[in-house]
């Protein structure tokens, strides 16, 4: 039967159960998913060495760990980097987003529609505007609207003629009166 002897994978040198390292390159048994390789050898029947696995002897478990898999997510911050630094740069990485979605939102909804602060020109305004000399009133302006399909048979509607402006003229005020007091005596101070 043939025999079965771990080996190191660096070097090749024969390692014995429970090795943790290899005695020839020093390479670290628990450094990689798999550190020693079984080789199996031919030997003559009934021929054993130092360190081979009779069919008597029970085979030591050696229990074989495995690095886990890198965690996804973001990049780790690079070594020359503070913490300060690295968190800085990923709240202004999360604030440029914000604003170029609320920019998008606010793009569509000025394309969509919504008011855009102007007068609206099917409603009716009446505005009175008063001063020391002037009071104007404008009259209401209205639209009519006609449908695309039928053909115009009058023309269309002129707005009503607008009276002219008011204008009230206050005549300037007189100069204020001066009254004029003869001197009297002047009374000795009281003691």
């Amino acid at each position: 039967m043939a025999s079965r002897t771990p080996r190191c994978i660096n070097c090749g040198t024969p390692l014995g159960p429970g090795v943790g390292k290899c005695p020839t390159c020093g390479t670290e048994a628990d450094t990689g998913p798999v550190t020693a390789e079984v080789v199996e050898e031919p030997t003559a029947p009934g021929a054993t060495r130092a360190g081979d696995v009779t069919e008597t002897e029970a085979v030591p478990a050696v229990e074989r760990t495995q690095a886990a898999p890198p965690v996804v997510g973001p990049p780790p911050r690079s070594p020359g980097e503070d913490r300060g630094t690295f968190l800085r740069r990923r709240i202004v990485a999360v604030l440029v987003v914000v604003i170029v979605v609320c920019m998008v939102v606010l793009g569509a909804l000025a394309f969509l529609g919504g008011d855009d602060g102007g007068d609206d020109p099917t409603s009716t305004s009446s505005s009175t505007s008063t001063s020391s000399t002037t009071t104007t009133t404008v009259a209401p302006t209205t639209r009519a609207t006609i449908p695309a399909t039928a053909p115009p048979t009058a023309p269309p509607p002129t707005s009503p003629p607008t009276p002219p402006p008011t204008v009230i003229t206050i005549p300037p005020t007189p100069p204020p009166t001066v009254i004029t007091i003869p001197p009297t005596t002047v009374l000795p101070p009281v003691t």
